[in-house]
């Protein structure tokens, strides 16, 4: 929501190997949520395919906070290691989709 109204950091928010060419799994995920709040998902999904969707899971995590608050009940997840060991290897997988995309990455953008 912040980046909707504010737009995109006037600083840089890089860490120190993305300046030599090295991705990692959320570089793009400032743009791709920016896009996203836009309604503009075809770019967004462009960008970082994973940042709508941790979007969406961070909205309702912050639901489920307030719903945990107000009412004192909890839900308590047990993560099946089947679930863990596919989360590793879709991060893997957009790791390598994000450095296939090296370029695109580290070009300027003005945010629109």
């Amino acid at each position: 929501m912040i980046l909707a109204v504010l737009g995109i950091p006037p600083i840089d928010i890089h860490g120190p190997l993305h300046n030599v060419g090295i991705m990692d799994p959320f570089c793009g995920a400032t743009r791709s949520v920016y896009l996203t709040m836009h309604g503009r998902l075809d770019s967004a999904l462009h960008y970082n395919p994973a940042a709508p969707v941790l979007l969406v899971a961070a909205a309702g995590l912050i639901l489920r906070t307030g719903a945990g608050w107000l009412t004192g009940r909890w839900v308590y997840l047990r993560v099946p290691r089947r679930a863990v060991i596919l989360l590793i290897i879709l991060a893997v997988a957009l790791e390598v989709r994000q450095q296939a995309n090296a370029a695109l990455l580290t070009a300027p953008w003005t945010g629109s």
